[in-house]
């Protein structure tokens, strides 16, 4: 009778360590921690699932509380995307009122200045005085860019608009530049002269934010574009419209006013020496002088042409390539 008893004890230990083992390796399986509602004891084999009530009543507490941060986070991210999505109304709806407006003022200016009656011409030094409204021409400010002018070298123009991001070669019409780039909105060709010495010869500004004279700027309209700088030449180059402006002074310097069709709004400036077309580089080069070298960048020309410049007889000493210096 004793021994029976034994025998059932053993039996029922047995069962026990039988089953605490295939949990212990169902809850190891794959490599995976057991789960929050275990209980440790010193090691895989001694780790049983705890169902206790306590276990149960805090495993619904969390999953209560999982649940509810879940739905508050939704919600959260809901009111973040509607708030989103009014933002940009209101941002489009406020872009679009200050383009009405610009051109509202732009149409009043215009129709202002053909009411004025024709007056005769002032003398020549009197016509540099011009007013607001009045037909105009290139000024030197039209030809800088927050101080840097065409024909400053590298130095000046680290010194005025500080280090670029990178730079890149290129080529322009045959004419070898270095571009100096400065985020998106900004980049500076320069090229170097027989002497050694870059010189800019190219700046172009695509920055919504920037005001040339009398308020040119992103959005303006032709009317307010040519009574602020004169008639410009329709040209198109490298597949964009510009309005062409030539300065009088020597060295080629023009302003180039972007303009984008159908509205045909301004959208870009670039102030630059170098030629506008192959064609046009061909034909500098061809008109080239020798007493011209201070001044045009078409002598460039003859270091790409590999044309012998050895007859060529400067008093002032080697020919210098030094664009748009007055």
């Amino acid at each position: 009778m004793k021994t029976t008893l034994f025998n059932k004890k053993a039996l029922a230990v047995l069962t026990v360590a039988a089953a605490i083992t295939g949990l212990s390796s169902v809850a190891f399986a794959k490599d995976k921690a057991p789960s929050d509602d275990g209980v440790w004891f010193g090691g895989a084999e001694a780790f049983y699932e705890d169902f206790t009530p306590e276990a149960v009543k805090r495993n619904e507490k969390e999953q209560a509380k999982a649940e509810e941060k879940s739905k508050k986070d939704a919600v959260k991210a809901k009111k973040r995307r509607e708030k989103d999505a009014q933002d940009a109304v209101k941002r489009e709806q406020k872009a679009e009122k200050r383009r009405a407006q610009n051109e509202a003022k732009d149409a009043r200016r215009a129709e202002k200045a053909q009411k004025k009656t024709v007056k005769e011409p002032k003398p020549a030094k009197e016509t540099a005085k011009r007013k607001k409204g009045q037909p105009g021409e290139l000024q030197p400010s039209d030809l800088t860019y927050k101080g840097l002018a065409l024909g400053d070298n590298v130095a000046a123009m680290r010194k005025h608009l500080g280090e670029p991001d990178f730079d890149q070669e290129s080529r322009v019409n045959g004419i070898p530049v270095r571009y100096y780039i400065y985020g998106r909105n900004l980049r500076v060709g320069v090229f170097e002269t027989m002497g050694g010495v870059s010189r800019v010869a190219d700046i172009v500004i695509r920055d919504e934010g920037y005001k040339g004279r009398n308020n040119v700027r992103y959005g303006s309209t032709p009317y307010h574009v040519f009574e602020t700088y004169g008639k410009g030449q329709r040209q198109p180059i490298d597949n964009k419209l510009y309005y062409v402006f030539e300065s009088n002074e020597p060295g080629h310097k023009r302003l180039l006013i972007e303009y984008q069709a159908p509205d045909n709004i301004v959208v870009s400036w670039r102030i630059t020496s170098l030629p506008l077309s192959e064609a046009e580089a061909d034909r500098r080069f061809e008109e080239f002088e020798p007493a011209a070298v201070a001044t045009d960048i078409g002598a460039l020309m003859i270091r790409q042409k590999d044309i012998d410049t050895s007859e060529v007889s400067i008093s002032d000493g080697k020919p210098q390539i030094n664009i748009a210096i007055d």
